[in-house]
């Protein structure tokens, strides 16, 4: 395992830090406070090629994380977990649960996740991911509107950045102004 200032892929954080955002004053806007993410954050099987973490979503949000770059599937109606081909063992429920169970525990936080189809070619998961949410979560943990919240609107709540097509559910992904110089 190595473990340096930039790059750990130790089976553990060395440090935690789940409330991190409990100081940030109320009335900053999300879009001022910079969010710590993880490119493919779900990628732990599949080789060299395929994993991009080593930290379970669990531990990933209690080390600090706060965006989630979620990437599913859609077969059959299930919104299973992949990295290109590599199935991450998980669906879009195991994701839900653990920040739902996060969120819970610490009130003072909020997470945003990209929710991106891939490898599929519905191009329709929209009623997929709301049966999941109906299931898994709960709608007043959404934030529900295309503007930017506040620290003290989004607490809480998960903010959905929605990376494909269908009617309005959290804030579109493409609108918004984001550093993604993931390679």
């Amino acid at each position: 395992a190595i473990q340096t200032p930039d790059y750990d892929d130790t089976s553990t954080p060395e440090i935690l830090n789940p409330s991190w955002m409990a100081t940030i004053p109320d009335v900053y806007s999300i879009s001022d406070v910079t969010m710590p993410g993880t490119h493919n954050t779900m990628a732990l099987y599949g080789g060299t090629l395929a994993e991009c973490n080593s930290w379970s979503l669990a531990l990933q949000l209690r080390a600090g994380i706060r965006f989630l770059d979620i990437r599913v599937r859609h077969v059959n109606g299930n919104l299973t977990i992949h990295h290109g081909i590599s199935y991450q063992y998980a669906d879009f429920g195991d994701v839900l649960i653990d920040v739902v169970d996060f969120l819970r525990e610490y009130p003072s936080e909020t997470v945003l996740m990209r929710l991106k189809e891939e490898l599929s070619e519905t191009q329709n998961i929209y009623d997929s991911v709301v049966r999941y949410i109906n299931e898994y979560a709960h709608w007043d943990l959404l934030w529900n509107s295309r503007e930017m919240p506040t620290m003290g609107e989004a607490r809480g709540k998960l903010i959905v950045l929605r990376d494909f097509t269908g009617p309005d559910l959290g804030m579109q992904y493409n609108s918004l102004d984001i550093a993604d110089d993931w390679k």
